[in-house]
């Protein structure tokens, strides 16, 4: 049932406040002669002469206090203008109605400012959902935001995000840092187009398949692929900007994929400033394949990865390009404890419209790891080798079984190079989160590996290297860009 609204007729003159009660009276829920503070509570609309708007002005104060957003309206019957009427009284009143008045005009008027108050308590419900929905995204997208950057040997992680105020909702902007268990290093960051939950929520999503995708195949083209397939399959409205890259310390390369996102920066030892090739459509947009790109990363680089509030901070979107570029280039942010943070603040110095968030990766170059090189065709150098190898992991605590796995697995590896790959062997190996990785590496035909048996159980072709994934915490090889494959196996 609705409730009718309910008004206070407070008049000095007991005549006049029974008139307009019984005018009003049937709709509307009327309280005449009310005293004390019950006389203007819980009440939608006060009517009051001169003297009892001063006798009850602190009582009316007070319950407009209370109902703070919503708007509860004060009419002032009066017969003239009453120039005694003091100015911080007149401010409690919000219409005037000089008798004598027709009781269609009271109607009319009380009716319209119930209807001010009406609409001022569905801005305040309104308010209150909003407020609602963006304290549980924000509090969704902080839960689903990189909670610390992962701690990698000779590379610092610098990240830092800002919510927009121009925007109605939580943005969906991230970024993301994944060190994966052979010391290759993978990062994203993107744009989920729209705001609110749901863009939160589908930001989650996005870095969650990057992710997973990662574990498997770190191919930054494939994990975009990845999440281009799954957007056009479960999300058909959706747009997403994303960069993904992955960094490699042993081959000093990073390879990258950009679909509609705003290009990366590299700055190489001596100062230099490039920009990362870009140009390919946003992810939901088309079945597209994003390119995959290789440039080389030696110790000394910084690559910094953005969005695009970072830029579209005002209009001279090529002005604010170009200063981004003389931070970097000048590293203006040298010294703060966040680097990230600092290339934010000195590109805006305000709060952001957009929602922003700023990755720098500092490679410092690592040299705790060995390396050999050796031809395929050398026994020699090959049995000198494995023997270093061994000594190498006797000293990094690889022992007994675990050792001759070890030895195992390398000769097969090797074995592998020497049947499909003959030429030049480069192997290095290093200690990661307390495991060793051994590195095989070679410049022949190149190709991936997905560990399975072969079709034919009786075959003995692609079991050596079934027998290494199983053998190994972890086991994987890829294309390399300058040529070749890269064999990657982290030791258990």
């Amino acid at each position: 049932m609705v409730r009718r609204p309910r008004i206070a007729v407070l008049m000095n003159n007991r005549v006049n406040a029974g008139l307009i009660a019984e005018t009003l009276d049937g709709a509307y829920d009327v309280m005449a002669g009310a005293a004390g503070e019950e006389a203007v509570e819980r009440v939608d609309l006060i009517v009051v002469d001169g003297p009892s708007l001063r006798r009850r002005s602190d009582a009316i104060s007070r319950a407009r206090s209370r109902q703070r957003a919503l708007y509860l309206p004060v009419v002032l019957l009066t017969e003239s203008d009453d120039p005694s009427l003091p100015e911080d009284l007149r401010s409690l009143v919000d219409d005037v109605l000089r008798r004598p008045v027709s009781k269609a005009e009271l109607r009319i008027r009380l009716r319209s400012l119930l209807r001010v108050r009406f609409l001022s308590g569905e801005v305040v419900r309104v308010r209150d959902l909003y407020e609602t929905e963006r304290a549980v995204a924000q509090r969704f997208q902080e839960a689903a935001m990189t909670k610390a950057l992962p701690a990698v040997a000779g590379i610092a992680l610098h990240a830092y995000y800002c919510a927009g105020q121009r925007e109605a909702l939580v943005g969906g902007d991230w970024y993301d840092a994944l060190a994966l268990d052979d010391g290759r290093l993978v990062l994203s960051i993107g744009d989920v187009c729209g705001s609110g939950l749901d863009a939160a929520v589908l930001m989650s999503h996005v870095r969650q398949v990057i992710r997973g995708v990662a574990h498997i195949h770190p191919d930054p083209q494939m994990m975009l692929d990845a999440v281009n397939r799954n957007l056009r399959a479960e999300y058909p409205d959706a747009i997403v900007t994303a960069l993904a890259a992955v960094l490699d310390p042993v081959t000093l390369t990073l390879e990258y994929a950009n679909a509609g996102h705003v290009p990366a920066l590299l700055r190489d030892l001596a100062g230099r400033v490039q920009t990362l090739r870009y140009g390919d459509l946003p992810l939901g947009v088309s079945a597209d394949v994003p390119q995959l790109f290789s440039i080389p990363m030696p110790p000394g680089s910084m690559l910094l990865m953005y969005t695009d509030g970072l830029t579209e901070f005002d209009r001279d979107l090529i002005g604010a390009q170009h200063r981004l570029e003389r931070v970097l280039a000048e590293k203006q942010f040298e010294g703060r404890d966040n680097a990230a943070e600092a290339i934010f603040a000195l590109m805006i110095p305000d709060a952001p419209l957009d929602d922003v968030a700023v990755m720098l990766i500092n490679y410092l170059g690592s040299e705790d790891r060995v390396r050999w090189t050796f031809r395929s065709d050398d026994v020699d150098a090959f049995i000198k080798t494995r023997s270093q190898i061994c000594e190498r992991l006797e000293m990094l605590g690889v022992h007994g079984n675990r050792s001759t796995t070890a030895e195992m697995i390398f000769a097969e590896l090797v074995g592998n190079v020497v049947r499909h790959a003959p030429g030049s062997i480069d192997v290095l190996l290093e200690m990661r989160n307390a495991k060793p990785i051994l590195h095989v590496l070679d410049s022949g035909p190149s190709f991936s590996y997905a560990p399975r048996l072969p079709t034919n159980p009786l075959s003995e072709n692609g079991r050596g290297l079934y027998l290494v994934k199983e053998l190994s915490h972890d086991f994987n090889v890829s294309p390399r860009p300058s040529g070749g494959s890269h064999a990657r196996v982290v030791f258990k």
